[in-house]
């Protein structure tokens, strides 16, 4: 009998044992390169090394006793189960993969009455893939010799493997190791990982928040992910309906002509422009200006209006707004929405699969940007060959730079956006 309900009110009591016995420790000497970043539910980031990562990701022996040991005390409380106070760790049987690498992907806790699965891997899609307060475990069901492995790629693949090429499944069927298929490897996630193991771990080793300092002027995402993560990366989706019509305007010609801190009426003029570009017919009076008037028209309206100031730039609290009413200086009708925080790629994916146009107000970010506002019209998303991890960057005009440039979409998710519904 395999159960996997209510798995979902035991997390908190397994994590918290977990914690307890991982000091998450990690050679000193490890490279600081390679990084994967780690975004947190608070907006905050945590960037990684390949052998950080594996730290935090791995369950241990004693750990995964533990945990299942947590697994059983819940369920006890519950009532609905045959488990209570006097039920008794027997034994633990480490299980592996299909490849010579010997990687352990779960362990089979045994108890005086049933058993629980615990995953190896803390990003796993369920850290309790199988339990029975009651039956055996189903690896018990092979015939395993005292050389022999146990082989468990998922709910009910297991095998035994002997040292030959051959393993035999469940049924007692031979079937050749290396055309197995590890179901556990496609479901592991970054976002499966509690936000708790991240931050103790970060603690323990006294990292600090990097997210942002690897998003300086950013021109190939590609190069730059090879560069500061755990590749290599290839591209593995994006949007990019708008980048033939953006015009990457940039400060220049503000800065040569009175103006400062005006970062603000640039992003909304790249807006502007793109749109004008892209729907001619829809352009209203625009069409009849050039980029420098756009800008000077929107940047002159701020002022007027207190929008923007040469002092202290563009007031973050009405950006909305002004974006709203810069549109309409050209007899241009949208609604521009504000957004807090972006909160995740599937948030920034709908936007922009809507045709919208993002401002992204990047508050406190870097020693590049600072306080700054940038125009976000589609995205790069990239896969690690290595980890199968996906990192996704915004593909922004920054004012700043005549060709694309690119932010680490998890280091600006909780950054304002306001978002033009064109």
């Amino acid at each position: 009998m395999l159960k996997n309900k209510k798995i979902k009110r035991t997390m908190l009591a397994l994590i918290v044992i977990t914690l307890m016995l991982s000091s998450f420790t990690t050679s000193s000497n490890v490279a600081n390169i390679g990084k994967t970043v780690l975004k947190l539910d608070n907006g905050n980031s945590v960037s990684l090394t390949k052998q950080q990562l594996n730290d935090v990701v791995t369950v241990t022996q004693d750990e995964a006793i533990e945990m299942a040991k947590a697994f059983v005390t819940d369920m006890a409380a519950t009532d609905t189960v045959v488990w209570n106070e006097s039920t008794e760790y027997v034994s633990i049987i480490p299980m592996y993969d299909n490849t010579n690498n010997n990687e352990i992907t779960a362990y089979t806790v045994n108890f005086d009455t049933g058993y629980v699965v615990v995953s190896a891997y803390l990003d796993a899609q369920a850290l309790i893939p199988e339990w029975s307060d009651v039956a055996a475990p189903l690896c018990e069901e092979l015939e395993v010799d005292a050389n022999d492995k146990v082989i468990y790629l998922g709910s009910y693949e297991y095998y035994v493997d002997d040292g030959t090429n051959n393993v035999t499944s469940l049924n007692g069927k031979k079937v050749e190791k290396a055309e197995l298929t590890n179901l556990i490897e496609p479901t592991r996630d970054l976002a499966n990982i509690p936000d708790s193991a991240v931050v103790q771990y970060g603690k323990n080793n006294n990292l600090k928040n990097e997210a942002r300092t690897v998003n300086i002027e950013i021109y190939d995402p590609v190069g730059h992910a090879n560069r500061y993560y755990d590749g290599p990366f290839v591209r593995a989706d994006s949007i990019s309906w708008w980048e033939n019509y953006v015009d990457y305007y940039t400060t220049s010609y503000g800065n040569n002509n009175g103006y400062y801190n005006h970062c603000g009426p640039t992003a909304i003029s790249n807006a502007v422009i793109a749109f004008c570009n892209r729907y001619p017919n829809r352009a209203g009076t625009a069409i009849n200006y050039n980029n420098n008037q756009i800008f000077t028209l929107i940047a002159n309206y701020g002022l007027g209006y207190n929008y923007f100031s040469n002092q202290s730039g563009t007031d973050g609290v009405t950006v909305t707004e002004y974006t709203r009413n810069s549109f309409l200086c050209f007899g241009i009708s949208l609604s521009v929405s504000n957004i807090n925080a972006l909160g995740s790629f599937d948030e920034l994916k709908r936007h922009l699969l809507n045709d919208d146009l993002l401002i992204v107000f990047l508050w406190n970010f870097d020693n590049y940007y600072n306080n700054h506002f940038v125009m976000c019209y589609g995205y790069t998303r990239l896969q690690s060959q290595t980890t199968g991890y996906y990192l996704t960057y915004m593909n922004i005009a920054d004012g700043l730079s005549l060709s694309p440039r690119y932010l680490v979409l998890a280091s600006v998710l909780d950054m304002q956006v306001s978002v033009i519904h064109t």
